[in-house]
């Protein structure tokens, strides 16, 4: 190689070394975006800082031509609807929104074009509540097919993206923030609640872990499942909390709930929670359109009072008992123990002495116990016995009245707890010989309960039940 190829190769490396320091140094010198301001000039630049919308984003309002359409907020980490309803809101829409928002890349770009197809303003809010970055998004033709423009939080600078934010504003509609179901498992939660079906409404209470009917005065138990045709408390609330929503709908506060059937509702549940103001009462509607050829079913839910609860349809297989004992839920049964679970019972009738009937299991067979003597029963018509008992049910609901004398005091020791069962038998003045009726009355209740005498004839007397006092 002689000197002149040399000097030449020479000159060009120190011109490429010269090139890349002064590259090098523009970029080093360029100041880094702020979180939350569009970067001009630059490819592939985030829009929002992820941090900050993790830690900082504390709501978000959108709004459609010019009108707020939703507002959700965080409230104890949980994200919530607050506007058009207050309503919880589903985490995974949110979730994909603050993921599409934080991947928001693009071009600067300075022109804006006309022709906007449609426009969408997010607003994002701190704690304060104060509106910390608004977004404008419109989507033109003449960005190119499909594309969206975002005029940043800085207010000038102009961000295409392609597929990303196209589908961050075809999912900003209202609806798809609503959650698919009521808030947490209501049952847990609620101290008292009213049904209101046919114009019959029934108040319960729970106290002592149990489920009442408050009657004023008077208070009758009501029991957590029910049977065919005659649900329990229990069963209203599984079918309110497996509610699915379909979709939520938006509706003219002119027209009210009317078009959905729920101005005057099939059902009305009232629900006021654990501990909690009346102001924190929510209400359940369930409402079938006038239309006969519209078999929708709605629901309403929502602060009770709120003229504007939130709206949507349910799942078709959705449908809240409404036959004629629908909201009955006075308790049927003499007791809700199952024959294996009674370990004794004790009887006590008037004029007599005390005694104790002791299941003790397969070796040693039922044994009634009488002041000092002890008889063997028999199994077999013990346990028929006990079947009628458990089996038996009310046909007819009867004021206790307090001339009434009883017949027989009973008391039953379930197995597995220590609180016992006490029930008191009377004689029925409308017993009859074609249908021998007596009134039962379970304890702590002011309402007795008509049943077929059979279900108590083995602890009227004994003797139906296989006792054999030995002499003496």
């Amino acid at each position: 190689m002689n000197l002149k190829a040399t000097l030449i190769l020479l000159v060009l490396f120190a011109l490429a070394v010269a090139a890349y320091l002064l590259t090098r140094g523009g970029a080093a010198s360029q100041p880094p975006a702020k979180p939350g301001e569009a970067a001009r000039d630059r490819l592939d630049t985030a829009l929002l800082d992820p941090n900050w919308l993790g830690s900082e984003l504390q709501g978000f309002t959108l709004r459609k031509d010019g009108r707020d359409v939703v507002t959700l907020e965080k409230q104890a980490g949980q994200w919530r609807i607050t506007h058009p309803h207050a309503f919880p809101a589903d985490g995974r829409a949110v979730d994909e929104l603050l993921s599409l928002l934080a991947s928001l890349t693009g071009v600067a770009n300075t022109e804006q074009p006309g022709g906007a197809l449609a426009s969408r303003v997010l607003s994002l809010h701190t704690a304060e509540q104060h509106e910390a970055i608004r977004l404008n998004m419109q989507e033109h033709l003449g960005a190119g097919r499909g594309s969206v423009l975002v005029s940043g939080p800085d207010g000038s600078s102009v961000y295409r993206t392609e597929d990303t934010l196209h589908k961050l504003f075809e999912s900003l509609d209202a609806r798809v923030f609503f959650a698919k179901s009521l808030d947490a498992p209501l049952m847990a939660t609620t101290d008292r609640v009213q049904f209101t079906h046919a114009d019959r409404a029934s108040l319960l209470v729970q106290q002592e872990g149990r489920w009442w009917i408050d009657l004023g005065e008077q208070r009758q138990r009501a029991w957590d499942k029910g049977e065919t045709g005659r649900p329990g408390v229990g069963d209203y609330f599984e079918l309110i909390d497996a509610i699915q929503i379909i979709e939520h709908q938006p509706y003219d506060p002119a027209a009210g709930l009317a078009p959905f059937g729920l101005d005057r509702p099939l059902i009305r549940v009232t629900l006021v929670p654990q501990g909690a103001p009346d102001s924190n009462t929510k209400e359940i509607r369930v409402g079938v359109p006038a239309d006969p050829g519209d078999q929708t079913r709605y629901v309403s839910y929502g602060t009770a009072g709120d003229p504007r609860p939130a709206v949507f349809t349910v799942d078709s297989r959705f449908a809240l008992p409404l036959g004629k004992n629908a909201t009955d839920f006075r308790d049927p049964r003499v007791t809700d123990t199952a024959v294996a679970l009674i370990g004794g019972i004790d009887l006590n009738a008037p004029d007599a002495e005390p005694s104790s009937i002791i299941f003790h299991g397969d070796e040693v067979g039922p044994r009634i116990h009488h002041g000092a003597v002890s008889a063997a029963l028999s199994a077999k018509r013990c346990e028929d016995m006990l079947q009628r008992l458990t089996n038996a049910r009310a046909l007819a609901f009867i004021p206790i009245d307090p001339g009434w004398k009883p017949v027989l005091n009973v008391v039953i020791h379930p197995r597995l707890s220590d609180e016992p069962q006490a029930i008191t038998v009377y004689s029925d003045p409308e017993s009859s010989a074609d249908q021998p009726t007596v009134l039962v009355q379970r304890s702590n209740e002011t309402v007795s309960m008509r049943i077929d005498q059979s279900a108590v004839e083995g602890l009227i007397d004994p003797s139906q039940i296989g006792i054999a006092w030995p002499d003496g």
